[in-house]
């Protein structure tokens, strides 16, 4: 059983509020939101309303705001894969919660044969030619399941003891296999900083970012 990361544990709930709040809500100086990313999750409407089994152009702008972007030589590559990603989307359960999946549900819609694999196999099948990375598939695929695909990049994977993407899913599953209760000391932590509308992964997406982000060390002057 792999130790809990401090900001996820009871000892950490009131820091993970604090850090949740502020990035969703806290003004920059021109009274919009201090963080891009507070917009990714509701950016109109979100990813999955009623183009839940469709990549849109929304959805390029919204990963923006978490700082990746979709090139246009990609943008024209995925409208050719459009309708492999809408069967792919359409057989991923829109209302499915990654919290909530035991062994077999796991292995059934994030398994090796599965369709969320293969939709990740879609997106990075031109690899980096295409600019979309792992971080970048993650985003995309987040932002049309909000619930069920975990957000991966260079901040939140090694919070979570990753080297990589390659066994992403399985880490997260391991995380909350491990701890029954994450599930609702998220939710708590949502209610709290007063996003209750934020999916669970998100929220641990956000409170591990910004724990990232402010352990590290300022730079020398």
């Amino acid at each position: 059983m792999a130790e809990l990361h401090p900001i996820l544990t009871d000892a950490g709930f009131d820091d993970a509020v604090k850090k949740v709040g502020s990035y969703f809500h806290d003004p920059g100086k021109s009274g919009r939101k201090y963080y891009t990313g507070a917009y990714f999750d509701t950016w109109v409407g979100g990813g999955d309303g009623s183009t839940a089994n469709e990549l849109t152009g929304d959805d390029f702008v919204a990963v923006s705001m978490l700082s990746v972007f979709v090139p246009a030589e990609a943008a024209a590559g995925l409208q050719d894969k459009a309708n492999e990603i809408r069967g792919l989307l359409a057989a991923l359960p829109g209302g499915l919660d990654f919290t909530d999946l035991n062994r077999s549900g796991f292995d059934r819609h994030l398994g090796p044969d599965s369709a969320a694999q293969k939709l990740w196999d879609v997106l990075r099948s031109h690899g980096d030619s295409w600019g979309i990375g792992p971080t970048t598939a993650s985003k995309l695929m987040a932002r049309k399941r909000p619930a069920l695909i975990p957000i991966y990049d260079s901040e939140v994977g090694p919070q979570m003891g990753l080297q990589n993407s390659a066994l992403q899913w399985e880490k997260w599953f391991r995380t909350f296999q491990d701890d029954p209760g994450l599930g609702a000391r998220l939710d708590r932590i949502g209610a709290k900083a007063d996003v209750p509308h934020i999916s669970r992964l998100r929220i641990m997406d956000v409170a591990l970012w910004r724990y990232a982000n402010d352990e590290r060390p300022a730079p020398a002057s």
